[in-house]
């Protein structure tokens, strides 16, 4: 409530997200204290205030809840971010908990800025502490509410806040920002040493286990792409995958972490399952290959009306080519060319009526179909296996 009066004092263009969560019995009482000063102020007011199922941890769950409702609302009214109203004593808290957790941070404590799978938080009363903040309401009779969950010491973070934050004053607090201020330096100076290593969101193996911290470097990679919350046991088990395995994909937060032969990068989201039919030649483009008349011998195949309808979608796991000497299996192929697991998701494949593999884009065709004369060209696009192909094998 302080945040609020305090923006629209400055006549800050502002709108208000709530989320009820009726996880207490004065939810409705705050929403309406929000509402209440919204509507004298004319300010826009959203609530969230619907039936939710959860499972699981339920701060992990109603964080991302509100966010995503924050998000929404952002980009519908084209906003500039979300203001969140910490203070000194969270950050304070927040640092105390990390040292209690034995955390190695991104950040001790709370940054003031922030981006969330590119949304903007800012966080401006980190200078006021929670007796400043009330001080202010009461000063301006700005009616607030208090969460009597924060009572309790049901939370790590309460028996913080209720054993140690109470004990300190006002420079007993300015001391531990100090403290906190030079952890961070520390951090900062290790972040930038990070940094040499890592070009357009991609990293090189050879620079990685040159690392004398490796989990303090892959802390530092996946903070910097907004995943800010992973776990000591989950970067654990990254690393232990790092040494297991030649190349992975590896699911972080909805977004996957591929690691090919050479460099190791966050991806995006697992590519979709594509599907088209051509039922006689016709040139195509879409996301994933074009369709030609002329093009490299390594991308064609010598096709009759016999083998229409042809059908071009993605290779799938088992899928094989008929080869001189019996069938291959594609991640054979796909393996002997080092080509990643994240390219081998979209890498297309061309089936006759049917259903075999005729041509593998890239790779060559199969050997019914071989000839110096092709027809048909597949052009897979994004390609980056650079490896020649070795034509005697067809």
């Amino acid at each position: 409530m302080a945040l609020l009066a305090m923006a629209s004092a400055l006549k800050m263009k502002i709108m208000v997200a709530c989320v009820n969560y009726r996880k207490r019995e004065t939810a409705q009482r705050d929403v309406k204290i929000v509402e209440r000063f919204c509507r004298k102020h004319d300010i826009p007011f959203f609530l969230l205030d619907e039936p939710y199922e959860y499972q699981g941890n339920f701060q992990a769950f109603a964080r991302k809840y509100r966010y995503d409702f924050f998000r929404k609302l952002v980009d519908e009214h084209n906003l500039a971010g979300v203001l969140i109203a910490h203070h000194k004593d969270d950050l304070i808290e927040t640092y105390l908990m990390q040292k209690a957790k034995n955390l190695q941070p991104e950040y001790y404590g709370l940054k003031q800025e922030i981006y969330l799978d590119g949304l903007r938080v800012y966080r401006p009363l980190l200078a006021y502490d929670k007796e400043d903040l009330e001080n202010y309401c009461r000063y301006h009779r700005i009616a607030y509410g208090i969460d009597e969950s924060n009572l309790s010491d049901d939370y790590a973070r309460n028996v913080i806040r209720h054993q140690q934050i109470v004990q300190l004053d006002k420079q007993a607090k300015d001391d531990m920002l100090q403290t906190i201020a030079q952890a961070n330096a520390f951090l900062q100076q290790q972040r930038d040493g990070f940094d040499r290593y890592i070009h357009e969101g991609k990293f090189l193996l050879e620079d990685y286990w040159q690392q004398t911290d490796k989990a303090g470097f892959l802390r530092y990679y996946f903070a910097r792409w907004g995943y800010c919350h992973l776990s000591n046991d989950h970067i654990m088990d990254i690393m232990k995958k790092m040494v297991q395995k030649d190349t992975f994909l590896l699911d972080i937060q909805g977004n996957l972490f591929n690691k090919s032969y050479k460099t190791c990068e966050i991806m995006g989201k697992s590519p979709q399952d594509y599907n088209f039919v051509l039922q006689s030649y016709c040139e195509l483009k879409t996301p994933y290959f074009v369709v030609r008349n002329s093009g490299r011998n390594i991308d064609g195949v010598s096709v009759t009306a016999e083998d229409y309808p042809l059908t071009i979608c993605n290779a799938k796991p088992g899928d094989k080519i008929k080869m001189r000497f019996g069938h291959k299996k594609l991640s054979r192929f796909f393996i002997d060319r080092k080509i990643s697991l994240m390219e081998r998701q979209s890498w297309p494949v061309v089936k006759n009526c049917r259903g075999e593999i005729i041509l593998v884009p890239g790779l060559g065709c199969d050997v019914a179909h071989y000839t110096l004369n092709h027809n048909l060209f597949v052009i897979k696009l994004c390609n980056s296996s650079k490896e020649k192909i070795d034509e005697s094998e067809y």
